[in-house]
């Protein structure tokens, strides 16, 4: 699960998004800001999630196809803005 804000920037390099601002991920039942989000091996066929106190490998696949991102479902949550909701955001 992941919390975005309504903008959310990063440094673009190659392999990598470093000093990600407005994405959080939730473990163990924190949230936690994503500082990084790179590819180490393009091989291995996994991402890498830098969350400050750990990081989490996740697989490619699970982004080839992504889910329908809808308010009830609870995959993506949208954080700040002034209380529009997802649906307000198309």
């Amino acid at each position: 699960m992941a919390f975005y804000e309504s903008v959310i920037r990063a440094n673009l390099t190659y392999r990598s998004l470093s000093a990600v601002e407005g994405l959080s991920q939730e473990e163990l039942f924190l949230w936690l800001p994503v500082k990084d989000i790179s590819v180490v091996d393009p091989k291995s066929g996994l991402i890498l999630f830098d969350i400050g106190l750990a990081q989490k490998q996740l697989s490619l696949s699970l982004f080839e196809d992504p889910p329908d991102c809808k308010p009830d479902q609870g995959v993506l949550m949208k954080r700040g803005g002034k209380g529009k909701g997802f649906g307000a955001q198309i």
